[in-house]
């Protein structure tokens, strides 16, 4: 059977149309061994490597029938978008803490997408580095760099030389909404004390404070 390696970017789009294409690989009997993403990308990376059973076609579909909002009935199709400046029930909501404004760094909360993955994903699976390999890269908020989290690092030196830096960790729903973490939309998501968003994250450091574009 060909086996494959993945790089999937960031971008809803883009991650739906890696939904399909990569069924359709799986279907042709290609055998993903390694596999990469950011944004929407890690999200398809998680349910490729943490599919249920090994069943990379019914991950997939599992995750995107959860976070595809249903049409609104007898509303123009090209206004349907719209609708998801409300919420997405298995991705994101919209946050209810008012009282507490002044200190948003985010206008949702992505709690929806931790519990979608974890239902989704069987990350004892995805853990195991001998069925698939998997990274997902992000940026730290507090130094501006990239970092790639993985469940397998070949070569212990390369987490001083390479760009993104690499570490070997146990993967959480976190650290995939990481990847996606993107203010003013999404919260920055806190991996080891560490503030991180998604790797498209632009830093401009000025004193003491991060701006995030």
């Amino acid at each position: 059977m060909p086996k494959m390696g993945l790089v999937l970017q960031g971008g809803g789009a883009l991650g739906a149309y890696e939904y399909g294409a990569v069924t359709r690989l799986v279907e042709l009997g290609w055998e993903p061994v390694a596999v990469t993403g950011v944004s929407i990308g890690a999200a398809t990376a998680a349910a490729i490597a943490g599919a249920r059973d090994g069943d990379i076609c019914a991950s997939l579909k599992h995750l995107w029938e959860a976070i595809t909002l249903a049409p609104v009935p007898f509303w123009p199709a090209d206004k349907q978008a719209t609708f998801s400046i409300f919420g997405n029930p298995n991705f994101w909501q919209a946050r209810a803490d008012l009282h507490d404004y002044r200190s948003w760094t985010s206008l949702y909360d992505v709690s929806p997408m931790r519990e979608t993955l974890a239902r989704v994903c069987d990350f004892e699976r995805l853990n195991d580095a001998s069925k698939t390999r998997i990274a997902v890269t992000a940026t730290s908020v507090q130094t501006g760099d990239q970092v790639s989290f993985s469940n397998y690092v070949g070569n212990p030196d390369s987490t001083h030389y390479v760009t993104p830096k690499i570490k070997r960790v146990r993967l959480t729903p976190d650290h995939v909404l990481a990847s996606g973490s993107l203010p003013p939309g999404f919260p920055m998501t806190v991996i080891d004390a560490c503030r991180i968003g998604t790797a498209a994250c632009l830093i401009i450091r000025r004193s003491r404070r991060c701006w995030i574009f």
